[in-house]
């Protein structure tokens, strides 16, 4: 049988009882004060609202649930930790430690073009490279680090080569 909750109007006591479902509108027997005056309470379902936050994690603003998980299967991660309360603990009372950080303003979408605005800039970036010849000159070449990756040697140095590195 169902647990459904009673309002006595003589104490203004709240209690469950378990009745029939077609008794539920019948008038129950208070177990605060013992009167048959705790009348029927039609109770609302639990439901958790949700507040838009920005998580630092992923770098970028969360609008709900459903948001929250198509962030973390785009960004190929799997959440970790308490579903609940969120996998890191915080002090309350530490005002740099807040817990749930207000909106910045940065969507998924913002934060990936950032990403991939940065990894370009990265690949378009001279360096120069020193070298020493046999006598000590020292030779400053200039390269792209695109070109760079794909001139490194991909074989292991030699046992010789290693202890000559030191």
């Amino acid at each position: 049988m169902p647990t459904y909750d009673y309002h006595c109007t003589s104490c203004n006591s709240y209690t469950e009882h378990i009745v029939r479902y077609d008794d539920r509108h019948d008038a129950q027997v208070c177990r605060t004060c013992t009167k048959q005056k705790a009348e029927y309470v039609m109770t609302m379902p639990h439901t958790r609202v949700f507040e838009p936050y920005h998580d630092e994690a992923l770098n970028c603003d969360i609008h709900g649930e459903r948001h929250r998980q198509q962030v973390l299967a785009a960004e190929g991660l799997q959440e970790a930790g308490d579903r609940v309360n969120g996998a890191r603990e915080f002090d309350a009372s530490n005002p740099g430690n807040a817990g749930v950080m207000p909106l910045q303003g940065i969507s998924h979408d913002d934060n990936r073009r950032n990403t991939d605005k940065r990894r370009r800039q990265a690949g378009e970036m001279v360096v120069g490279v020193d070298t020493q010849n046999a006598y000590g000159e020292v030779k400053t070449s200039w390269h792209r680090t695109k070109d760079l990756e794909s001139k490194a040697e991909t074989k292991p140095p030699s046992i010789r080569e290693a202890i000559n590195q030191g």
